[in-house]
């Protein structure tokens, strides 16, 4: 596996960002009361919404930052670390400086509202980036902000022009075909549609627009997903605890979904193989947007080392895991959209919001002190004789099962819960091959 992909804990920075974040709550009640209205209400972490904090220069602070892997960003004007899931820093000179913590939620004006807060927005509607003070208390701040396919810290004001191109565009993604019977033809033209938004929003609103349909339409097909989504809406949230996107394809069209997403700026990253399985997954990520996905497709052996984007992939002789369930679904892509959404929490205050609202959690799957990983029962979708028809033709699936799919239905997709500690940015390394 390339160095790169190879994640690392970082025990000594996360403690320490725990550490200037529980004296921001000390320091600053309304921190505090959300951070408690948070995990009471939701069973999330304030470091799973933690967008940045602000301190105090000193030099023995920029030698620390340097120590954890912290990087200067000059255009952003904040330290950063890309190899770890932590929380960006913005120093201000010191003494005297205003301090704190920003969140970040998925608007602005919903937190306020949610709060019954009347205070001024820095930034314009669906800008890339608004912003909001809460509170300061002595020199100790609490900011909310929203962002959009930014990485930068500073407020954004945008023009009419952009704000009308904006709800166009999202109106698209969310109303764009799905389901067609010519899946070649529905892609190629996905691929010819996509220039006009990047064209006149560029690449990072465009991809933002497009996973922001994506997730609303992931919501309408998943009750579990509806319920929690109420709970985060409760206390104005919304869903900005994401961890990554979880997309899945037959062989015969994985090539022109990496294609698809290397369009709108997502880089390969690691790659996992499941060989008793018979399947993996190929991991993107977008810097720029903060989105990361998981892209999962039935996999042989021997096509571990390839380009996906070049070559694409022939049918196999047998249906895997994956296979099966784009047969019987569509894939990601084209038709039911994301098989799940995973979601940043803390494990048992989770656990424990989704059990009083009747949601179940399956067994985790994952228990590692700095990655624990566990999946919604699946929201069951209905299976029409349609969509077996061409499985039943094709010997790929038995009478008994498709007569068992029908009556049953077939799980489609899933919230998954997922605690990061220490840092930890990768994902399971055990009883799996991970490849670059």
């Amino acid at each position: 596996m390339k160095k790169e992909y190879n994640w690392t804990l970082h025990t000594d920075a996360w403690n320490w960002i725990l550490m200037q974040i529980d004296s921001f709550s000390k320091s600053n009640p309304s921190i505090s009361t959300f951070e408690a209205v948070l995990n009471s209400r939701t069973g999330t972490r304030l470091i799973d919404f933690t967008d940045h904090l602000v301190m105090e220069e000193t030099q023995e602070l920029i030698e620390m930052l340097k120590r954890f892997g912290y990087s200067y960003q000059k255009d952003g004007k904040a330290w950063v670390h890309s190899g770890a899931f932590l929380p960006a820093i913005i120093t201000v000179p010191s003494p005297g400086e205003i301090i704190g913590l920003a969140i970040k939620v998925d608007d602005v004006g919903e937190f306020l509202e949610t709060w019954n807060l009347d205070l001024p927005i820095e930034g314009s509607m669906c800008s890339r980036l608004r912003r909001c003070k809460i509170s300061t208390t002595g020199n100790v701040a609490f900011w909310v902000i929203e962002r959009r396919s930014t990485q930068f810290f500073e407020p954004v004001v945008e023009d009419r022009g952009f704000l009308e191109m904006y709800f166009n565009f999202l109106q698209y993604w969310e109303n764009r075909p799905r389901f067609q019977e010519d899946k070649r033809k529905q892609l190629e033209e996905l691929f010819d549609i996509v220039g006009d938004p990047i064209r006149f929003l560029g690449t990072d609103i465009t991809t933002y627009l497009f996973f922001e349909a994506e997730r609303r339409y992931w919501l309408s097909r998943n009750t579990f997903a509806q319920h929690y989504k109420s709970l985060a809406d409760s206390i104005g949230v919304g869903l900005a605890n994401h961890d990554h996107h979880t997309f899945r394809s037959s062989r015969q069209y994985f090539h022109y979904l990496i294609g698809f997403f290397d369009i709108l700026g997502f880089k390969c990253r690691e790659r996992f193989y499941y060989p008793e399985a018979g399947w993996g997954s190929q991991v993107m990520e977008n810097p720029n947007t903060g989105i990361t996905l998981f892209l999962d497709v039935d996999l042989k052996p021997e096509e571990l080392e390839i380009d996906f984007i070049d070559t694409p992939l022939d049918e196999m002789e047998s249906f895997g895991i994956i296979d099966l369930w784009c047969g019987l679904h569509g894939d990601s892509l084209t038709g039911p959209g994301l098989h799940h959404l995973a979601l940043r929490t803390g494990v048992e205050p989770f656990n424990a919001r989704l059990a009083k609202h009747n949601i179940p959690v399956m067994i985790p799957f994952n228990r590692l002190p700095f990655l624990w990983q566990a999946f919604s029962h699946g929201e069951r979708w209905k299976i029409t004789k349609e969509q077996v028809r061409e499985l039943l033709k094709r010997n790929l699936i038995t009478g008994e099962k498709a007569n068992m799919f029908i009556q049953n239905g077939v799980a489609g997709s899933h919230i998954e819960m997922l605690q990061r500690q220490d840092g930890y940015k990768g994902f399971k390394q055990e009883e799996i091959l991970p490849i670059s």
